[in-house]
């Protein structure tokens, strides 16, 4: 065999065995010793962009390995992985650098001892499947947590749990357990917060478990968030998704609902930034009989409620319409009768409605309109879509007439 052959040869199974060239055949259970020779391994190398890396990482890792921030246990879990990697025939970069960088980085934490055992005992796990990729996943997974509070990311969707402390622990799954913070869903344009809340990251699911904490309707600015919230309790997000649901939240909007409101909140990340006609985060009241009344001077509303983005929208039941009731002096003298209601905060709008006028026992009556209502001049617009040639009329019962015209102006003075 020629000798250029032979020097090749010797050359790649240099690099293949990585961190096994000029090692002794097991690490020093000494402290001080283990320390010089995980320094030999990662400057064991040609690499002038690798040593200067290695000599920056080895003094950060010192600083603590040093003054006793590992207790015994915690000490041999270190070993016991790093022998486990050469067991395994794993490169000296990027896996043994990266996992000494990511216990860097615990160091530097206020992870406990159990907490800290946790994670290795979780790694060796993954050490022990056939392939490195998990592994090596896990090692990106804690250093992106401890470096920016992140503990998932996939293409443009990252969740967060900001302002929170947390701990790690293995049971049937590893988890991440969080005390209470914030916690946000996030692409480069939008945002999903709930704040104030506590919960545990499943590694392995891929899933939020929380508990407690607030929605706020933050996405439209502060004032808006501070008037009107969600409370939730006990819920579940699938990390995966940039989108969620929760049960039984309550919402608190005091410019409709005089009372808390129970039903389902829900809320999508986008990835083009909001405006005020974004339609989430979403609520669906349970209840489907409100009375509101005087949600505009002698205006009042009787239905069930949703609220997407800043509309609210009262909406009818499956066998009952929602309805608009007017007054005057306390006396009812209209109705608007339809399958759902835009009410805004200076008005309403609302498409195929029924409307009825009253005098005395008779009325006037129309079975489909468009209706809006102006609040500042108290001014109701009705008046029908259809064209010209197919327009149905107002039914008058007092003088018994059909009245063919396209709208009735009315003003609630």
């Amino acid at each position: 065999m020629p000798k250029y052959v032979t020097f090749f040869f010797a050359f790649i199974l240099l690099n293949i065995n990585g961190i096994y060239a000029q090692q002794p055949d097991s690490l020093s259970t000494n402290s001080e010793e283990f320390y010089q020779q995980i320094s030999q391994i990662l400057l064991n190398t040609t690499s002038k962009t690798y040593q200067k890396k290695s000599e920056v990482l080895l003094g950060r890792f010192y600083a603590r390995w040093s003054i006793g921030r590992f207790n015994k246990d915690e000490k041999t879990e270190v070993r016991n992985l790093v022998e486990k990697m050469r067991t395994k025939n794993m490169r000296t970069y990027p896996y043994l650098y990266d996992y000494l960088y990511a216990l860097t980085l615990i160091s530097e934490s206020q992870q406990l001892p159990k907490s800290v055992i946790s994670w290795h005992a979780y790694a060796l796990k993954l050490l022990n499947e056939k392939k490195s990729k998990p592994f090596s996943n896990f090692i990106e997974f804690t250093v992106d947590l401890l470096e920016n509070n992140r503990f998932y990311r996939k293409n443009n969707l990252s969740w967060y749990q900001r302002n929170s402390k947390f701990s790690f622990f293995l049971d049937t799954n590893f988890l991440v357990i969080f005390q209470k913070g914030n916690l946000v869903g996030a692409t480069k344009k939008d945002s999903s917060i709930i704040v104030e809340t506590v919960g545990s990251y499943n590694y392995e699911l891929q899933r939020w478990d929380g508990h407690s904490g607030k929605l706020r309707w933050s996405r439209f600015g502060e004032e808006k968030g501070n008037d009107v919230y969600v409370d939730v309790n006990t819920y579940s997000i699938d990390v995966n998704l940039p989108s969620y649901t929760i049960d039984s939240a309550i919402l608190h909007y005091n410019r409709f609902f005089n009372h808390p409101v129970l039903g389902r909140v829900s809320d999508r990340i986008a990835s083009s930034p909001p405006n005020n006609k974004t339609s989430f985060p979403r609520f669906d009241a349970y209840f489907d009989e409100f009375e509101l009344y005087n949600i505009y001077p002698e205006v009042s509303f009787f239905g069930g409620a949703k609220l997407e983005g800043l509309t609210l929208y009262g909406i009818g039941s499956k066998n009952t319409k929602a309805n608009v009731k007017l007054t005057k002096s306390d006396s009812l003298y209209a109705i608007v009768r339809a399958e759902k209601f835009r009410l805004e905060i200076d008005g309403f709008i609302s498409a195929n409605a029924e409307f009825v006028f009253f005098f005395d026992k008779d009325s006037l009556y129309h079975p489909s309109l468009r209706v809006k209502y102006t609040n500042d001049n108290r001014q109701f617009v009705m008046y029908s879509e259809n064209n010209s040639s197919s327009l149905t009329p107002f039914f008058d019962s007092y003088h018994e007439l059909d009245i063919y015209v396209s709208g009735i102006i009315l003003e609630n003075e």
